[in-house]
């Protein structure tokens, strides 16, 4: 796990933990005043609650 953190750490990204495991996560690389999602992934099971609507938005703000 803490691999992973490490490798989230060189990219612009958020992520989301529950119970000490990143249930999902977005990757951002910056191209001066723009902004290109790189990847946006989320575990099926955390799916339809809203929580990648959150991490979208929380990526554009």
């Amino acid at each position: 796990m803490e691999s992973l953190y490490k490798f989230l750490n060189n990219y612009s990204s958020l992520y989301a933990e529950h119970n000490g495991k990143i249930i999902g996560c977005i990757g951002i690389v910056g191209h001066g005043e723009r902004a290109q999602l790189r990847w946006f992934l989320l575990d099926q099971h955390y799916r339809g609650i809203g929580l990648g609507r959150k991490l979208l938005q929380e990526a554009i703000d």
